[in-house]
């Protein structure tokens, strides 16, 4: 099954759940991801979570890391900006890092829109033949249903069983699930350090988070770090009343979309029943050929 065909658990206790004048507000907010991870003074962050995700050495990606314009190209004069909340080059690799605070489908289609746009772009402003490798990381603020694992990695790839083999390692792209790094920590599991760093990033004070954190240097000083911007506050209430008009708003549209999609269900089946032609059926409802066969 298409991991983006799965339902999206929506009852779960989420990092969004703060209100103004906490002490602690988690990295899944906009304003305190861009302080603390797409930052330039803070890169040892960014590298942490892309060494750990890519399996690379953290001095290397430290070292070699170069913060790039988030802003991508417009392809036309009408067309809106498209901002990705981190991008960064490492020799051969681009890596993409979006933070997904919300549960929604088109979003999670835009940032691959993004992944193919900037590879595209940075094959037009030339390198003859040689290609960059681009990475995709998502760290997603909600679950698939019937996933369990923290994190998952997808690459191109045929789709017979049997013959499984990969078209190419050009573009990966990986999800990072906070709720299922957080179950593995209520149920004590063993945690990755990757793992440990997403839940630093993102938990509220605790005995249990400093067990987590465990002495590791880079983590102890994110939360000091974190600990001296959000004495200067991070987010208005306006902002954040923004920010849930923008998430009510794309809701509407995966509404719609899911309306619209159970609507060329019923008329295909319907079309059937009249015994017409499957492809006549696909160009009238535009479904594939096997999702009609399949109502058969």
């Amino acid at each position: 099954m298409f991991l983006y065909k799965r339902p999206i658990v929506k009852n779960d206790k989420d990092y969004y759940t703060y209100q103004k004048g906490d002490k602690f507000i988690p990295t899944v907010v906009d304003d305190v991801f861009h302080i603390m991870i797409n930052n330039e003074e803070r890169k040892k962050y960014l590298s942490l979570i892309i060494s750990e995700v890519l399996h690379l050495d953290y001095d290397y990606v430290a070292q070699n890391m170069k913060l790039l314009n988030n802003k991508l190209d417009k392809s036309k004069i009408k067309e809106t900006t498209k901002t990705v909340d981190c991008i960064c080059l490492i020799d051969e690799y681009i890596v993409l890092v979006e933070m997904n605070r919300y549960g929604n489908v088109n979003t999670l289609i835009r940032n691959i829109e993004y992944l193919f746009k900037i590879f595209t772009n940075l094959r037009k402003k030339g390198e003859g033949y040689k290609y960059k490798k681009v990475r995709l990381i998502n760290i997603d603020n909600f679950r698939f249903k019937g996933i369990k694992d923290s994190i998952i990695k997808y690459r191109l790839s045929n789709i017979e069983k049997e013959k499984f083999h990969f078209l190419t390692d050009i573009c990966e792209i990986y999800h990072i699930s906070l709720p299922n790094i957080r179950k593995k920590m209520y149920t004590n599991s063993k945690l990755t350090l990757l793992e440990r760093f997403m839940l630093v990033m993102n938990e509220e004070e605790s005995e249990r988070l400093k067990e987590i954190i465990g002495g590791n240097k880079i983590m102890e000083e994110y939360r000091k770090d974190m600990d001296s911007i959000l004495e200067d506050g991070i987010i208005s209430i306006e902002e954040h009343e923004e920010i849930e008009r923008h998430f009510r708003r794309d809701e509407r549209l995966d509404a719609m979309a899911e309306g619209e999609k159970n609507q060329s269900i019923n008329i295909a089946r319907n079309m059937l029943k009249r015994k017409c032609d499957t492809k006549f059926i696909s160009e009238i409802t535009g479904l594939s050929n096997q999702q009609i066969e399949s109502f058969k």
